[in-house]
């Protein structure tokens, strides 16, 4: 017998052939199923051992027995003149042809919707993955967990690098750390950060060595893009970060940034202990205390030491400066010579990084050299357009210059990069109230307050919203419970004064004062608070020598000098107020040929008001004007009671009583409570005796009590009447 011819004959190839044609259709119907169930890896697994199991068996079954019209019979038992196989075996052919027919229209629709991805970076295409990441923070696998913060540096610097490449959307850092720790899908993680793929990946870090495994994969199906292993020396562990970097960006088929082998130039030392410690300082810095900058102040310095050329060490040390300085650890004064001096060296050692620009443009605005300050922000700009920080800097600049619907866009597009970052939620509910978006605003912080309670962030917010509206009591419960949530701060004390002062509750303001000043009595905002303090009190002597202790030491601020030009006019110093105005319009970055900006129009009406009372009717017509113009120009973005105050003050300076009292009914609709700036205001205290200038005093006296009452009966309800 010929073994060959005998298994033909008997179907076993055929029944060999038909087995496995419709195990693989089986296959990919189960793998289907799972997936939309989804079912864990090991299902599918325990299906395929099954049919390779039953391979042989059906092998063997073809071979030992006879499908006959009778049934299954043993080959040995059918009478061979009576045999079927060859009428089987026709059966078996249009199966295999009809499985064969359903594989091919498999793997072209598979083909046509979902193209299937090899390892290699050559085959993957743009529009298939789209052009945004978020890189996860690598796992520390390593024995000692307190290198999480290498790990955690690693994913930050491929972070920074991908974030350079053109075309290229990257989820910022303050995001995609939020899922650090937890057991949330590749498709949430995407779905969350509006991204397409995500690079995660593990470093275990022994001695000097290091192994990093790094995986990039597609969100919308889980499928592995690339993935790739590194062992490596820690001292190349910059030159392995550009390696990970430029296989993504490769993988992703995106233009790089010039010719080279790299995908971006990058500012970094190849010192590792300067590099070790600015990931130190960095991770401290993220604690937002006055204790965590001072010690990230101190990891600088140490990177510094290191390195002294290491640019993003000085860029990290100007920032830490600045916001010890809002947290009140240290002096403004001290805080804007020590971070000028690290932005500075910072700067000479890199004009293209962009943190350095971003920190110089806050720098300058903080000494109110706007215009300096505007072009620093636009180069960070220029050279990142997707830097969240340099996004949120600059859409709070322009917000301060009324441009409420630019502020909007650039504070969207930072969230949108940044969406679970609360600095970012911040900026962007402070600009919604300024644009009178309350509902959207209110959605906001009632969803951060639902995630952490604890946020002090939420309640800061809703805090201003409700000093926007009006709503002072509701305002000092909201600042008070962000106090108690921000140990170490003083600037919600200082908004308690500035919102009990308007409530005429002098003694509780003055309680407040106190506790700002337990906490940090060389606080900027404390200095704020005696400024509002001693205005409310109108003792102008005590407060023309406080403005002159402050500029005498160097802390030159256009708004301080604004502010002593004020009372060098209450006190009837006339001349001396007039060059005081004009200084601060110059050093502001006025020019008489330009048109008046924002930041302008407070000198500019007052010193509109002193040319009047001169007789120089040239210059105050030319200059009023002006300011007519901005207010125009500013209300088709902002309608805020600030706007109205200016309308009103420039009415006055024109003459026109009923639209000064029609400006200054619609600041109060709008939310302005401030009955003692009308009683002394400059210009508008010609309408001092008008019935109707006066009923507008006795509507802010009846508020303020109003909103003191409302404010007692919440104390009592919840905890003492002076807070916490």
């Amino acid at each position: 017998m010929n073994i060959f011819e005998e298994l033909k004959r008997r179907n076993v190839f055929k029944v060999g052939i038909a087995y496995a044609v419709a195990s693989w259709v089986l296959l990919q119907i189960i793998d289907l199923v799972l997936e939309n169930i989804n079912s864990p890896g090991w299902v599918m697994q325990v299906f395929m051992l099954g049919l390779a199991v039953g391979f042989p068996i059906a092998v063997i079954v073809a071979w030992a027995f006879e499908l006959t019209p009778d049934g299954l019979k043993r080959e040995a038992d059918v009478d061979r003149s009576q045999s079927v196989t060859a009428k089987t075996g026709h059966k078996l052919n249009w199966y295999i042809i009809g499985f064969l027919v359903f594989a091919v229209s498999f793997l072209l629709y598979e083909r046509i919707s979902k193209p299937v991805s090899t390892l290699g970076a050559s085959s993957l295409n743009t529009t298939e993955v789209g052009k945004s990441i978020a890189v996860l923070p690598f796992v520390n696998m390593s024995a000692d967990k307190d290198n999480e913060y290498f790990s955690d540096g690693l994913s930050e610097e491929l972070l920074n690098l991908l974030a350079k490449v053109d075309g290229l959307k990257v989820a910022a850092r303050t995001s995609s750390f939020k899922f650090k720790g937890t057991d949330a899908d590749i498709a949430e993680i995407g779905n969350t950060l509006g991204v397409a793929t995500v690079l995660e990946g593990s470093v275990r870090k022994s001695g000097n060595r290091a192994r990093i495994t790094a995986q990039l994969i597609k969100v919308d199906d889980g499928f592995h893009l690339w993935s790739e292993t590194y062992d490596r020396n820690l001292d190349n562990i910059f030159a392995v970060q550009d390696e990970i970097a430029l296989a993504i960006v490769d993988a992703l088929k995106l233009p790089l940034l010039g010719a080279d082998a790299s995908p971006v130039e990058t500012s970094k030392t190849q010192n590792f202990a300067a590099y070790d410690f600015y990931l130190l300082g960095r991770n401290k810095a993220r604690e937002t205390t006055a204790m965590a900058f001072q010690q990230a102040i101190g990891y600088f310095k140490q990177s510094i030491a290191a390195d002294p050329d290491y640019a993003p060490a000085h860029s990290g040390l100007a920032d830490a400066y600045i916001y010890l300085a809002n947290y009140g650890g240290l002096s403004l004064t001290q805080a804007l010579t020590l971070a000028n001096a690290a932005v500075k060296r910072a700067l000479e050692l890199d004009s293209e990084l962009v943190d350095a620009n971003a920190s110089k443009g806050l720098l300058l605005r903080t000494e109110d050299n706007r215009s300096e300050a505007e072009q620093y922000f636009k180069k960070a700009l220029t050279i990142n357009p997707n830097h969240v920080l340099a996004l949120r800097y600059y859409s709070d600049f322009v917000s301060n210059a009324q441009k409420t619907e630019e502020a909007l866009a650039l504070s969207r597009k930072a969230l949108a990069l940044d969406p679970l970052s609360d600095l970012s939620r911040f900026t962007l509910i402070g600009h919604l109230i300024a644009a009178k978006q309350s509902s959207e605003a209110e959605a906001m912080i009632q969803a951060m307050i639902a995630e952490n309670p604890e946020n002090p962030f939420p309640y800061e917010a809703w805090g201003n919203l409700y000093m926007a509206q009006g709503s002072l009591a509701k305002a000092v419960s909201m600042y008070r419970t962000a106090h108690r949530l921000r140990p170490g701060d003083t600037y919600m004390a200082w908004q308690n004064v500035i919102a009990l002062l308007l409530m005429d509750d002098l003694d509780a303001a003055l309680e407040w004062m106190q506790k700002g000043l337990d906490r940090g009595e060389d606080s900027q905002w404390m200095e704020m608070a005696r400024l509002n303090l001693l205005t409310y009190q109108g003792d102008w002597q005590a407060l023309l020598s406080f403005i002159d202790e402050i500029l005498m030491r160097g802390e030159y601020q256009a708004d301080w000098r604004f502010e002593r030009a004020k009372v060098l006019a209450d006190m009837g110093r006339l001349d001396e107020a007039r060059a005081e105005y004009k200084k601060t319009l110059v050093d502001t970055g006025y020019k008489t040929n330009q048109p008046i900006r924002w930041e302008h129009a407070a000198s500019a009406v007052y010193l509109a008001l002193l040319l009047d009372q001169d007789n120089e009717q040239k210059e105050f017509t030319r200059l009023l004007s002006q300011l007519d113009q901005l207010a125009t120009e500013t209300g088709r973005q902002s309608q805020g009671f600030e706007l109205y105050l200016l309308n009103a003050r420039i009415s006055s300076l024109q003459g026109h009583r009923e639209n000064t009292l029609a400006w200054l009914k619609k600041s109060i609709a709008s939310g302005f409570r401030n009955r003692s700036l009308l009683q002394r205001d400059s210009i508008l205290i010609r309408w001092a005796e008008d019935p109707e200038y006066l009923a507008l005093t006795e509507q802010l006296t009846a508020l303020a009590a109003q909103q003191r009452k409302l404010l007692e009966k919440t104390s009592s309800n919840n905890y003492s009447r002076r807070g916490f």
